[in-house]
């Protein structure tokens, strides 16, 4: 089986029900290149707690950011976490303002989340596009995306704790 085609489906049922699943799917995804059939075999056998030192060895080498918002999701489970709500209340602050007063929108963006890794969140183009693409066409080509849809798109209301407390440094930081 392909590694880019294996799903959720073939996870072993231990996984499927937990977060520990979706690491299943980014250690599968991010190990592609490197890995075979007998690996992957291998994979399918671990539980989700033999998975997650896996995926941070993974870590070491490859720099992935799907993998590592998946890992600090299962680091999270039981915490007490920001409120969706909240993270709305803190977007509104920025919908007519600036992040930063020293970086442009864009690049600010780009400081906080690897927008050059990640998907774009046009399902119709192609695999290479990355969220980037979409993010200059919208911000700086076409000018129509305003901070709010910028947020949006990065996932920022339903980025790990890390991610979102790592928005919230660079905003208060003096260098921004």
């Amino acid at each position: 089986m392909p590694w880019q085609a294996l799903s959720l489906i073939s996870a072993p049922t231990r996984c499927r029900s937990s977060a520990a699943a979706l690491v299943y799917e980014k250690v599968i995804a991010t190990s592609h290149s490197k890995a075979n059939s007998n690996a992957e075999r291998r994979l399918l056998e671990k539980s989700a707690a033999e998975l997650i030192p896996i995926a941070q060895r993974i870590l070491e080498e490859v720099d992935s950011y799907e993998l590592s918002e998946a890992l600090a999701k299962i680091e999270e489970t039981g915490q007490v976490i920001v409120s969706e709500l909240t993270r709305r209340r803190i977007m509104a602050i920025f919908d007519k303002r600036p992040y930063s007063t020293e970086f442009e929108g864009i690049d600010f963006i780009r400081r906080v989340w690897p927008t050059n890794q990640m998907p774009s969140i046009f399902e119709n183009y192609s695999t290479q596009r990355t969220l980037e693409d979409d993010l200059f066409n919208a911000i700086v080509r076409n000018n129509d995306w305003g901070n709010r849809e910028t947020l949006d798109a990065v996932g920022y209301l339903t980025c790990s704790q890390k991610q979102f407390f790592r928005f919230l440094e660079e905003i208060t930081s003096p260098l921004t």
